[in-house]
């Protein structure tokens, strides 16, 4: 059974269609990526998810329970950071726990406190007041808050937000070891390259609808293919393969990116070296979820790349 499952999903907020029949699936486990370009109704739906306002159309059902017919039993699975995590700062991190298991009614309170401290990597530092933390520990204060009811699914919203490099990576292992111990989680960020090695599979949301949803490597693999090359004169190089057609580019200094499959890179290198451009390598550049959330939500990059041109193979 999925973890979370929403099936026709929409939103409509006065005349405004904000969520437009919204299909996907978290499994047990699974970190699931969830993408799209401001206002595309990532917020609104992760807040349909958590139960803060209710879809328009559609169920959303978490671990069998629909959340609009039997909202308790559905949001006891459920663990949530929306935004920022709210903390007393002037109270520790223990004492702004065994608050929130209070309210909660968390039996055996005291040892689960224990047990999300050393999840989340505070053991040492829980008896610290919250305002001596750094934002990547108040972050962490957040996650142990949300796991208090050890729920099936954990459900963050842009939860690197503010972090320095060392915190997001931090992060990221702590989110993946949540995982490896068979949580759920629904993380939407901004941040793709840590959505890429982060998440197991991602939906990227455009106009409120899906319009792709599938694992991270095949996502990856399906993005218009580019070759990396090492040339005499980067920018020469370049002008003579836009006049040929070709789709290049200065990457850095003597390396150009030319987008291109395989099939194609011999006719590239005849016309370099006809140009008198001399190479020193060719590689296939290595694509990132950047490059095929762009292609999939830009509408002048997906016309571009459906247009062949010249030498360029289509992608």
């Amino acid at each position: 059974m999925s973890v979370l499952t929403l099936e026709h999903v929409s939103k409509t907020i006065g005349r405004r269609l904000i969520v437009d029949d919204v299909n996907m699936a978290v499994e047990p486990g699974e970190v699931y990526g969830f993408l799209g370009p401001n206002g595309a109704g990532k917020t609104t739906t992760i807040r349909m998810i958590v139960g803060l306002i209710r879809p328009t159309k559609g169920s959303i059902r978490v671990m069998g329970h629909d959340i609009s017919r039997d909202r308790r039993a559905a949001l006891s699975h459920v663990g949530a950071i929306v935004e920022n995590p709210e903390t007393y700062s002037y109270l520790t991190a223990r004492q702004n726990l065994v608050h929130y298991a209070r309210l909660a009614g968390i039996p055996h309170a005291k040892r689960r406190i224990e047990e999300v401290v050393d999840l989340v990597g505070l053991t040492g530092r829980v008896d610290d007041k919250v305002k001596r933390y750094s934002l990547g520990m108040r972050q962490r204060l957040g996650v142990a808050q949300a796991l208090l009811a050890n729920p099936k699914l954990l459900v963050l919203d842009e939860p690197t937000n503010g972090l320095d490099p060392a915190g997001i990576r931090e992060f990221r292992e702590m989110i993946r070891n949540l995982a490896q111990g068979g949580m759920s989680v629904l993380v939407s960020s901004h941040l793709l390259s840590e959505i890429q090695m982060m998440c197991d599979r991602v939906a990227i949301l455009k106009g409120g609808r899906i319009i792709a949803q599938r694992s991270v490597s095949s996502l990856v693999d399906g993005t218009a293919s580019a070759a990396m090359i090492r040339v005499s004169n980067e920018n020469a190089a370049v002008r003579v393969l836009k006049d040929r057609q070709w789709d290049a580019e200065v990457s850095a200094a003597h390396v150009i990116r030319v987008r291109t499959d395989g099939s194609a890179i011999p006719k590239l290198i005849r016309d370099l070296v006809r140009a008198e451009i001399d190479i020193y390598a060719v590689e296939p550049a290595r694509e990132s979820l950047e490059e095929a959330f762009l292609e999939l939500t830009d509408d002048k990059l997906a016309s571009s790349s459906s247009t062949p041109a010249g030498g360029v193979a289509n992608a």
